[in-house]
């Protein structure tokens, strides 16, 4: 495959803070005193460097330059008059002093936004304001995938001087004909993207994310660029984030195209302690993608090798074209992408023995599965892969937990049940906070569940523990916590025989007054339900019609055309027909019971009873009535 060459220097523009003379409060006083009114102010920025980034054309110094342009808008807002009024320079001097002329405001204190869009404010205190980074960096190809990140300002007159809440991750890329996309996240799973808020009041404001069940923060951040040729030019991605601090680096992933439309990937990952503030610059080394990606080959190949004698890949059930010079993507189970291999799927073919060392070469790998095999330990180099997301080694030989696992805080999906692991389950499996699924079920797992998991995996959709030794008890103020609400699909409760978990409070059984009832039409009757135990924390019940069939023999599922109408155990018949009510525990764990009721058409004891018939006449119209 031809490849262009794609090189990549990767640096952080962290924006300055204000200096000794440079502050919110400084009042400029418009009328002397009392309420103010203007509609012109000044605008300059603080001591601040790479405010504003350009991904366009000029000199690599440009980037770094902080400038009004005569496009910009800023927002203005006043304690005495909440909403925003937009503002536009008239001038801009050579000291990058401008002139904003918009509607009069009046007030005593101001405040005022940069960009003009993406932001919100308090109903309760004009200091806070809200800005979406979902705003900031996305490309605009007429403004030069322009990337703005939010400035504010605080003023008790009308000049103001812009702070940076922000900080810029600053990527450039070059010499390939196609760029797709560049993406960047954080090791250790730090926020740092989406919806958060800034404090006016405080001297030095910060975007600081909020991160809760509305407003969940993304692990990473995404640039999609428009497809175009670069002509070997280099050009430079911004990515805006809060001042953080990525505890084990970052890792940066590039997508494109060569001239021959082979698709080239590159995944970069840095472990070292990156520190994201203001007023500093740092750089990482210049890399020649496609240089390493010939050279992540050549170890992928090597190691791979390695993992078939490790493995005892001899006896393999399939090995097609494993140790062969055919290209990685043909040897079986192995997947690659840009000549990268990014998944290994060797489950229930007879691999035996301990992973190697070499493992940890196959830095591109994303999915591991090795599943149903008889796998006995697995190589510390594991916590060397940065980008697997996915590791199954379900139904193997492991004895103890893999020691490397526990480093590997970037996983999103882990599944060891079936082996024969045995121990406590590990604190430090909470620091894997990027975790949605997480599967230990079946295997000799003792004592409790470490209170850390409910502090931590908050990400947790599914987990599963059942078929273990673990006993104590779910508080209700765990079941309080986001990790026990997000997670949907838990199993827990049932254990090896003589241990179990129980959980607080929870409706352990419904009982029906009826489990059968026969109506007639236009019945009315009321069901019953017993809730076991009686102290129960959540008692409300949830009653449906889960399925009906009505006279002629039609069948349906919703309770609008059922034969009965349902409302909190009350059953009005309406029609012939059968009906089956479930009752269900709003808590979520399991408790339901079930009642069919059938309704017909109430019968005459004699048709002589009825206006119109007579009993000699079977049940024929008597004209002399």
């Amino acid at each position: 495959m031809n490849k262009k060459y794609i090189s990549i220097v990767a640096g952080l523009l962290l924006l300055t803070g204000c200096s000794n003379n440079d502050s919110l409060f400084e009042p400029v006083a418009v009328d002397g005193g009392g309420v103010k009114t203007f509609s012109t102010f000044t605008a300059t920025m603080g001591d601040v460097a790479g405010t504003r980034a350009y991904l366009g054309d000029g000199p690599s110094e440009n980037y770094k330059r902080v400038y009004w342009e005569d496009n910009d808008e800023i927002l203005v807002y006043s304690d005495e008059e909440p909403w925003h009024n937009v503002y536009r320079p008239s001038s801009i001097d050579d000291n990058n002093v401008a002139t904003f002329v918009g509607n009069s405001v009046s007030g005593n204190q101001f405040f005022a936004l940069y960009p003009d869009y993406g932001w919100s404010t308090s109903e309760n205190d004009p200091n806070i304001v809200f800005f979406d980074l979902d705003y900031a960096g996305i490309p605009n190809s007429d403004m030069h995938y322009r990337y703005y990140s939010p400035m504010v300002a605080k003023s008790s007159g009308n000049s103001f001087t812009f702070l940076q809440t922000t900080g810029l991750i600053h990527i450039t890329v070059g010499d390939v004909s196609k760029l797709y996309s560049i993406s960047i996240r954080g090791n250790n799973n730090e926020n740092f993207g989406r919806r958060g808020y800034i404090d006016l009041s405080q001297e030095e404001p910060v975007f600081t994310p909020i991160v809760d069940e509305e407003n969940n923060v993304e692990y990473s951040k995404t640039v999609y660029f428009e497809t175009k040729d670069l002509d070997g030019e280099y050009k430079d991605a911004y990515f805006v984030v809060p001042p953080t601090t990525f505890e084990k680096g970052i890792t940066i992933e590039i997508g494109g195209y060569d001239e021959d439309w082979n698709w080239v990937g590159y995944t970069k990952s840095s472990s070292q302690r990156l520190v994201v503030e203001k007023a500093s610059i740092k750089d990482f080394t210049v890399v020649n993608v496609s240089e390493d990606i010939e050279s992540n080959e050549a170890k992928a190949r090597a190691a791979l090798t390695a993992l078939y004698e490790a493995l005892d890949g001899d006896n393999w059930n399939n090995k097609d074209n494993w140790n062969t010079d055919a290209p990685l993507g043909d040897w079986y189970g192995v997947y690659t992408d840009g000549g990268l291999v990014t998944e290994i799927s060797l489950y229930n073919n007879n691999l035996v023995g301990e992973i190697p060392a070499a493992i940890g070469d196959i830095t591109t790998l994303r999915r591991l599965y090795l599943g149903r095999n008889q796998i006995t330990s697995v190589s510390a180099e594991l916590s060397k892969l940065k980008s697997l997301e996915y590791l199954d080694l379900s139904e193997n030989q492991l004895t103890t937990f893999p020691e490397a696992v526990l480093e590997m805080s970037w996983l999103y999906s882990l599944h060891l049940e079936y082996n024969q692991i045995s121990g406590n389950l590990p604190d430090e499996l909470s620091n894997l906070t990027r975790l949605g699924q997480l599967a230990l079920h079946f295997n000799d797992f003792e004592g409790t569940i470490p209170p850390s998991y409910f502090e931590k995996l908050n990400n947790l959709y599914y987990l599963d523990l059942t078929g273990n030794k673990l006993t104590g008890v779910v508080t209700i103020e765990e079941q309080q916590t986001d990790m026990w609400k997000n997670c949907y699909d838990k199993h827990i409760t049932e254990q090896q025989e003589g241990y179990g978990i129980e959980i607080e409070g929870i409706v352990k059984e419904i009982q029906l007054s009826d489990e059968e009832v026969h109506l007639y039409v236009d019945d009315v009757y009321q069901l019953v339900a017993t809730i076991i135990p009686d102290d129960a924390y959540n008692k409300e019940l949830d009653w449906q019609i889960i399925e009906w069939t009505d006279a002629a023999g039609n069948q349906g599922w919703d309770a609008l055309n059922a034969p009965i109408r349902l409302e909190n155990g009350l059953i009005t018949a309406l029609r012939e027909g059968t009906a089956r009510i479930s009752v269900r525990a709003v808590d979520g764990y399991g408790a339901e019971a079930f009642c069919d009721c059938t309704v017909t058409i109430l019968p005459a004891t004699s048709t002589g009873d009825i206006e119109g018939f007579d009993d000699d006449d079977n049940f024929e119209w008597d004209n002399n009535q």
